[in-house]
């Protein structure tokens, strides 16, 4: 027989003396000698109760369940979560480089110009930066000027300021750490481009020689973008 519904009756919990009374009630002659022993371990305290770590209400913990669920979601189905995240239209060889690349630590896209890459590489660390907590990424070009058009993709994704895209949102945006200094969280700083989200994830524009940024620690990415 459980205890546990005898605890709570018309919304207030019973103290064990009612819980040992009731036992010896209810049960056969046999149970009396454990409901003494009951009565001995419990004393003059009230029931235990265990405390609760995270201070959360079942709602609450079925939001995060919720989220978690939707980004491990988005982990297995990288194309699909750009499209309804970003609210974007991808075309089909997009989806597949998008999909055939989200796990790959080596990847090389072959494209001609005018190809797209810019905003498929754009969304891509944009994607990798929501679903993955401290993910950090190197735009890296052998010019400068090369990086920094990519990280301004991202930043013009981000705002809702790409004309040819009439229907984008500020999930991302709503995820950038911004202050009082700098209200976008977009930092444009000569030395390196900045950007990141309270995921603690990270994108950093590099520029040079190749070789020069070997000793740089990433998760994943590192785009190199060249103009063939």
């Amino acid at each position: 027989m459980s205890l546990g519904r005898w605890s709570m009756m018309n919304d207030f919990i019973l103290t064990e003396k009612d819980i040992i009374e009731s036992c010896i009630e209810d049960c056969f002659e046999g149970y009396k000698e454990l409901a003494g022993e009951l009565e001995d371990a419990f004393g003059d305290g009230g029931i235990f109760v265990r405390p609760n770590l995270y201070n959360m209400t079942t709602k609450r913990y079925q939001e995060k369940m919720d989220l978690s669920e939707f980004l491990q979601w988005g982990r297995r189905n990288p194309s699909r979560f750009i499209e309804e995240v970003f609210n974007v239209q991808l075309m089909d060889y997009q989806r597949y480089l998008i999909d055939n690349s989200w796990n790959k630590p080596f990847v090389v896209w072959a494209m001609s110009r005018n190809g797209g890459k810019s905003i498929l590489a754009a969304l891509f660390i944009m994607a990798k930066m929501l679903l993955i907590p401290g993910f950090k990424a190197y735009i890296l070009a052998g010019v400068g000027s090369q990086s920094i058009e990519l990280f301004t993709k991202m930043e013009q994704f981000a705002m809702k300021n790409i004309t040819s895209f009439t229907n984008l949102n500020d999930i991302f945006q709503s995820n950038v750490v911004k202050s009082q200094a700098n209200s976008s969280g977009w930092v444009h700083n000569p030395a390196s481009y900045t950007v990141r989200t309270y995921g603690g994830s990270q994108c950093f524009t590099l520029n040079g020689a190749f070789d020069n940024n070997r000793s740089k620690f990433l998760n994943l990415i590192l785009i190199i973008k060249l103009n063939l």
